[in-house]
């Protein structure tokens, strides 16, 4: 398949759970794209710089909700929920959306991993298509 087939496999919507390099990669290119994008973020908006310059670009963001029980509510409308590296599986937006069977639920890291770890998922391939520093993608189920 080409890059343009697996980029019409994208969602209209994305969560993104965690805002450092990885994930603010995949904002990045998810935007260009036109896909919606809301990031969730456990750290305060006063610790995340320059989140303002994607707000203008509208990405929604919701900061400090690491274990907050409406968590559910940033999944709304979404066909992705993509977890930068390091975000725990047993994080309050993970547990939601393991409660969403439609909601495709992925792993992904902006460096080349070398331990086997990796999935050839249509799902990955396509968030793989984005050309971006994305190197790495897994279901998670």
């Amino acid at each position: 398949m080409t890059a343009a087939a697996f980029s019409a496999d994208l969602p209209a919507r994305v969560t993104v759970l965690g805002f450092a390099r990885s994930g603010r990669a995949l904002t990045e290119a998810l935007v260009e794209r036109g896909i919606e994008v809301v990031v969730v973020e456990d750290q305060p908006a006063e610790a995340i710089a320059d989140w303002h310059d994607f707000e203008e670009r509208g990405v929604r963001f919701s900061f400090g909700r690491g274990k907050g029980s409406d968590s559910a509510e940033v999944l709304d409308g979404s066909g992705w929920l993509a977890l930068s590296p390091g975000v725990p599986l047993t994080h309050a937006v993970v547990v939601a959306a393991r409660r969403r069977p439609a909601l495709a639920k992925l792993s992904f890291t902006s460096r080349r991993r070398t331990d086997g770890y990796g999935s050839q998922s249509r799902t990955c391939r396509a968030l793989c298509s984005l050309r971006t520093t994305m190197r790495g993608c897994a279901t998670i189920g």
